[in-house]
């Protein structure tokens, strides 16, 4: 079987686009698609049962209580533009998340609602309190975000804060963007769980699902996602594997 391409491309199409790269400020499914991307969570949501897993964290444990939560950061992991993710990061992501009435509470309140502090232990490590016992804290998918450039953008400047240049310490970062009509990503060879297999990563928008089907069927995209909310309704381009018959 011939290897892939060290140099592979994949085209995604959907009817939605990335509006924003400002993670507080997106809506569409394509945005946080995209955000999850560019920026490592605590942990995932596990393939099987939805146990979350981890991924910047790589252990968790809470007290007997359920009110305190300890997370153990991972050691060795840079931001894009090559600064150490810390502990730190991680407290100031929650820390601004949990300011009532602020934007980035409104944007993740489903996951930080019952937080009530966030506090740098050490360099690798993270304790969280919160109001009752949650399960929700074994599952916290929000984007860690690099304090060292959030802290220079206040809550009243977030709403025009367009982050064109988001750093992040996701597999990939962003090429070239253009609201709400395509998205360009190359693979972060710097990545803490090793480069992508894929090198470049495109979310192309069409204005309806037959403009889209019809560039599915004519090779110009790789996987169509007419309704991003539904897994049902996303398509892969039939490709043959190597000598199958045609």
């Amino acid at each position: 079987m011939q290897s892939p391409s060290a140099k592979s491309t994949f085209v995604v199409g959907a009817t939605d686009a990335v509006d924003t790269l400002n993670p507080f400020l997106g809506f569409t499914s394509q945005d946080h698609e995209v955000y999850g991307l560019i920026y490592d969570n605590l942990m995932n949501y596990g393939q099987l049962n939805y146990t979350g897993t981890p991924r910047l964290a790589t252990s968790w444990s809470h007290s007997k209580d359920g009110l305190t939560w300890t997370y153990h950061i991972r050691k060795g992991v840079k931001w894009s533009d090559g600064v150490p993710l810390t502990a730190a990061d991680v407290a100031y992501t929650f820390q601004r998340n949990i300011v009532p009435n602020s934007t980035e509470f409104a944007d993740n309140e489903a996951y930080v609602g019952l937080i009530t502090s966030a506090e740098a232990t050490g360099r690798y490590t993270v304790v969280m309190k919160v109001k009752r016992h949650t399960p929700v804290m074994n599952r916290l998918e929000v984007p860690i975000l690099p304090k060292h450039i959030w802290e220079h953008v206040s809550d009243k400047k977030l709403g025009s804060y367009s982050n064109s240049n988001p750093v992040g310490s996701g597999p990939f970062t962003v090429a070239s963007y253009s609201s709400n009509q395509s998205i360009t990503l190359k693979a972060n060879p710097h990545y803490w769980g090793g480069k992508p297999g894929i090198s470049t990563l495109i979310f192309q928008r069409f204005d309806n699902p037959t403009a889209m089907k019809e560039a599915l069927v004519n090779g110009s995209i790789d996987f169509a996602d007419p309704d991003a909310s539904s897994v049902s309704g996303r398509f892969y381009r039939a490709v043959p594997e190597p000598n199958a018959p045609q």
